[in-house]
């Protein structure tokens, strides 16, 4: 029960500092991956990580969509079912 709190306490956290509404009824990933890509690239830019997102549907093993360099170090797997993304 902790954990749930905490994570949703850094989701919020990121929709603040990334400034995207966090009041939204649900977020398009073509239009939102992109600004948090962007604004974990910006933030960790002095770290040398390039992040790149990778959205998955569960039937098919390629992304349906992808955002970030091509030179990317940390990559990151989503799975989009049921109208609800979950890290992978």
């Amino acid at each position: 029960m902790q954990y749930n709190h905490r994570q949703m306490k850094d989701v919020f956290a990121l929709l603040k500092a990334a400034e995207i509404p966090n009041d939204l009824p649900e977020y398009d990933a073509v239009e939102y991956v992109p600004i948090v890509v962007n604004f974990w690239n910006n933030h960790y830019k002095d770290t040398g990580y390039k992040f790149k997102v990778f959205v998955f549907a569960s039937i098919n093993e390629k992304p349906i969509f992808k955002y970030g360099n091509e030179n990317f170090n940390v990559p990151i797997s989503i799975l989009h079912s049921n109208n609800h993304f979950d890290g992978i």
